[in-house]
């Protein structure tokens, strides 16, 4: 007997399928907002935050200097950064140099700092300037607040942030990278250094394989709205995460990630890693 011909339907069907897997198969797909990769970090506790500021027309304020990198990344409007110790100015066109001048920043143009800081900034534009700001720098006494305005009407909304207390010794990279997770990917498992998560957009689910992740849920489910306290994710254990919402993944800890959705899933990533035969890595890394 002769095997049936494919009908022109069942023919399509295959068709399609075949068309189909290859992108459920598909993974994160990164996008290196700034970095700087010979940093020291000061003596722990060390403070570790993503922040949203808004910076409204007219507004100014003195910098400051940092003991630890920093990374800014313009979102919208225009920010004027006058630049104190190891800055390097990552733009749009993708070109890293030194910077010791005032240097006008548009959407898209970033400043990463290894050391010293930020001299000062002010917004000579006629709308507000919104940007991110990646900081590591030693731990205060008192737990900073979840927003806040300064005395010059600069409004910082911290977006996710943690006390670590175990880093690693020599020079490091830190970096700001946004992720976008189609549906079915996820994220590795262990990373190399310290990694702390921001859900921007959509939903992600954690399930914990061991002891030391840490993790933080929205107030409500929504890009940028207050961020809840850090609590422990129990070996075993799994959480979602909507938009809003953070975790810390200290070194060694190990984590299985998954957006489960059918849309896309949208990450804020800030990573603290040992630089290339640079660095001590300890055994684990501890929060609280």
């Amino acid at each position: 007997m002769k095997p049936r011909a494919l009908t022109p339907l069942l023919l399509l069907c295959l068709l399609v399928l075949a068309a189909v897997r290859p992108l459920a198969a598909q993974g994160p797909v990164a996008e290196e907002l700034v970095a700087v990769d010979a940093a020291r970090l000061p003596p722990p506790p060390l403070f570790l935050a993503i922040a949203q500021v808004v910076v409204p027309p007219g507004a100014a304020t003195a910098g400051g200097t940092m003991a630890g990198p920093r990374l800014l990344v313009v979102e919208s409007g225009t920010l004027t950064v006058a630049a104190a110790g190891n800055a390097l100015g990552l733009g749009s066109t993708g070109v890293i140099h030194p910077r010791a001048d005032d240097r006008v920043l548009a959407p898209g143009d970033r400043l990463g700092f290894a050391a010293g800081g930020i001299g000062g900034l002010r917004n000579d534009g006629a709308r507000p300037t919104v940007y991110l700001d990646a900081a590591l720098f030693p731990a205060a006494a008192r737990p900073a607040d979840g927003a806040f305005t300064t005395d010059e009407g600069i409004s910082v909304q911290l977006l996710a942030a943690a006390v670590v207390e175990e880093a690693a010794t020599g020079p490091v990279e830190f970096r700001l990278r946004r992720l976008r997770l189609p549906s079915g990917a996820g994220l590795p498992g262990a990373p190399p250094g310290l990694a702390l998560v921001y859900v921007e957009a959509g939903a992600l689910r954690l399930a914990a394989a061991g002891e030391g992740v840490q993790f933080s849920r929205a107030a409500a489910a929504a890009p940028y709205s207050a961020a809840g306290p850090m609590r422990p994710l129990a070996a075993g254990s799994a959480a979602t995460l909507t938009a809003g919402g953070s975790f810390l993944l200290p070194m060694a800890a190990a984590v299985e990630s998954r957006n489960e959705r059918a849309t896309t899933t949208t990450l804020l990533v800030v990573e603290v890693r040992p630089a290339p035969g640079g660095g001590e890595r300890p055994a684990a890394g501890l929060v609280r």
